[in-house]
């Protein structure tokens, strides 16, 4: 079975845009019903990817699923910035006091 941004990015592509995107393995969880993957996707006469996307894995311990992070460039002007890809919890899962 073909991932959804391979779909994504074919429709695209056949429409005239280059795009390329990138799949996370999957998210370390509590449960394999909280565990998934990320995709990102951009279109590649805008943006460069400098360096491959990865799960920040020392946000492991204070979230359900870790980050999914990639580090862009535009190709023009401009400075490197992050996509950050996350699943918040819910808001009262662990709650403060």
């Amino acid at each position: 079975m073909r991932g959804f941004g391979a779909i994504i990015v074919d429709a695209l592509n056949q429409m005239g845009s280059k795009c390329d995107y990138r799949v996370s393995e999957s998210t370390q969880s509590s449960s394999v019903y909280k565990s998934e993957r990320y995709e990102l996707l951009c279109k590649t006469a805008q943006v460069q990817l400098l360096k491959s996307p990865y799960h920040d894995s020392e946000l492991s311990s204070v979230c359900d699923r870790e980050p999914y992070i990639g580090l862009f460039k535009p190709k023009k002007e401009g400075e490197p910035f992050y996509i950050i890809n996350f699943h918040s919890r819910r808001f009262n899962a662990y709650s403060e006091e």
